[in-house]
């Protein structure tokens, strides 16, 4: 496995590694221990164009929302900014907000608690849509065996 450096882009899309019309492989979401307290995370696989997966692990989520899903989604765009970077301007989050039904008052709470958070919005083809407030995001990715 490589870890791969991702970076925000001014577009908010995450940028580093390829994920454009790749399948996502996996979908775990629960529970990890750590010493003694317990976190939430998410590990997204998602097989690219460039026959490799990518392994997305988004920890400490607070708040996931699924809108559809399906096995073999296609991935169309990863957009996601910093909550205290993006109170209400940027788009990602304010369909984040929107999904969440979130007054202002709702929304600055949220931000004072969880304002260096990431929001993730993942948009596939065919109406894919999830979100996630979370703390943190790794990724690495592995090369697809090679066909023989």
């Amino acid at each position: 496995m490589i870890e791969v450096e991702w970076s925000l882009a001014d577009d908010y899309f995450l940028r580093g590694f390829a994920y454009h019309d790749g399948t996502i492989e996996e979908f775990r979401y629960g529970s990890v221990l750590e010493g003694c307290s317990k976190r939430r995370d998410l590990l997204l696989d998602v097989a690219n164009l460039q026959n490799e997966t990518v392994h997305l692990r988004f920890s400490g989520v607070e708040v996931l929302r699924v809108t559809e899903l399906w096995e073999g989604s296609i991935v169309n765009t990863i957009s996601a900014a910093r909550l205290s970077d993006a109170a209400v301007t940027h788009l990602p989050v304010q369909e984040f907000w929107r999904s969440l039904q979130s007054n202002e008052a709702g929304i600055r709470n949220m931000v004072s608690r969880f304002g260096g958070h990431l929001v993730v919005v993942v948009t596939g083809s065919y109406g894919c849509e999830f979100s996630l407030l979370c703390e943190g995001l790794r990724v690495s990715k592995t090369p697809l065996p090679s066909p023989t």
